[in-house]
């Protein structure tokens, strides 16, 4: 997954494997790495937070899940431990998104776990504490976004089989099964777009929210109901990984294989 993080004039791209920064017109591959287990999570505004370096699983130097911050200086790897209530450890594999709640909250996605940390305390969700039922219904986060009215909006992709869970709602309080109550899943639809796999949320200008899929396009939800792009709209079915708002208010989607597309306003408009 390619994301660009811009910071005091400086370019980050999370890639696959590793990070590199556009800096000055050049371009390197940022190699510094951290393992003081001993440094507390301490948060700034100006903290970026990376996932683990390889694109599955860990490093030898990583050893288990984590996340990297980099505050202005260095750059740290946390890890974190999540347990069941039988005390069990929930291995989650990979930190794949992040986002900086406006109460001051940073969350970490992770293929199996949903992190918290507000720097004092880590709180964590998972499948038993979000009530699914581990075999049809599985968290696996792909997508992280907080809107405009403090909700925190959860992108998942498979959860079992080749069904997923969709999108989860988190309003503060409670968990809200977002595709489950739409009727969007792949068993509602009947083969038709659903909304099982997610794996990218924004908000445009006005606060509809938009949901890039793996096969099924992209969605809208004005806040009541949910309207699907195809590729007769413009945009084809394959992985939309990236929602960019612009600057000017214009959306830019990011697809994979199938190139980047700029939201004219009815249609999607072809760019690369």
């Amino acid at each position: 997954m390619l994301k660009l993080i811009p910071q005091h004039g400086i370019i980050w791209f999370e890639c696959g494997i590793g990070l590199s920064i556009y800096k000055e017109g050049k371009m390197t591959v940022f190699e510094e790495r951290n393992y003081d287990s001993v440094k507390a999570v301490i948060l700034s505004d100006s903290d970026l937070w990376f996932k683990s370096d390889p694109s599955m699983g860990t490093s030898a130097l990583e050893k288990k899940s984590g996340v990297y911050q980099f505050d202005g200086k260095r750059l740290y790897y946390h890890t974190f431990t999540v347990t069941k209530k039988s005390g069990q450890e929930i291995p989650w594999a990979k930190s794949t998104d992040f986002v900086r709640s406006k109460n001051g909250v940073v969350w970490f996605g992770g293929y199996s776990v949903l992190i918290g940390h507000d720097g004092k305390q880590l709180i964590s969700y998972h499948n038993e504490s979000l009530g699914l039922n581990g075999t049809s219904e599985n968290i696996h986060i792909r997508a992280l976004m907080e809107d405009s009215k403090g909700n925190l909006w959860i992108g998942n992709n498979c959860g079992g089989g080749n069904s997923g869970i969709g999108v989860i709602k988190y309003d503060g309080k409670n968990f809200i099964q977002f595709t489950k109550e739409h009727q969007l899943r792949s068993e509602d639809t009947k083969g038709g777009n659903s909304l099982d796999k997610v794996f990218s949320i924004g908000e445009d200008s006005t606060g509809n929210i938009w949901f890039g899929t793996n096969e099924s396009g992209v969605w809208r939800y004005n806040g009541q109901t949910l309207k699907n792009f195809t590729q007769k709209d413009g945009v084809d079915s394959g992985i939309i990984w990236l929602i960019y708002k612009s600057k000017s208010g214009e959306l830019w989607f990011a697809g994979g294989p199938n190139g980047v597309y700029r939201f004219t306003g009815n249609s999607f408009e072809r760019k690369y």
